[in-house]
């Protein structure tokens, strides 16, 4: 691909960003920060799903893998100016993440090597 076509490419996947709803960019976030200790556990899976309906989730999964990584960050980045730019909203995010971190049995290192990165995220917004 060559440069331009990169740039497209980045442009669509921002373009279509915009278009989460809340609840989608919070089952990313959820999906996101499952990967952090390197697996996203069966438990983490139904939780998401459930969290977002079956459909709406395969959807997510689907373009959660589609993206590289800086693609992911920049999502998760502007959706949290998007949708938690208030403290209510943060604080209820980061519950939701904790709860999903410890659904496999551990809160890893990994995990709160996240968690410290999102609140980064989240004082720098508020």
């Amino acid at each position: 691909m060559c440069h331009i076509g990169k740039i497209r490419h980045i442009r669509v996947m921002v373009e279509e960003y915009k278009i989460l709803s809340k609840k989608d960019y919070i089952a990313f976030l959820l999906i996101y920060a499952s990967y952090s200790d390197f697996t996203f556990s069966p438990p983490e899976q139904a939780f998401v799903e459930e969290y977002l309906g079956s459909i709406a989730y395969q959807h997510m999964v689907s373009m959660y893998d589609d993206m590289n990584e800086a693609q992911r960050v920049e999502t998760i980045v502007e959706g949290c100016v998007t949708h938690l730019k208030n403290e209510d909203k943060a604080a209820k995010s980061i519950d939701l993440l904790e709860k999903q971190f410890w659904l496999d049995g551990e809160y890893c290192r990994f995990e709160q090597e996240f968690m410290q990165y999102f609140k980064n995220v989240l004082a720098a917004i508020n």
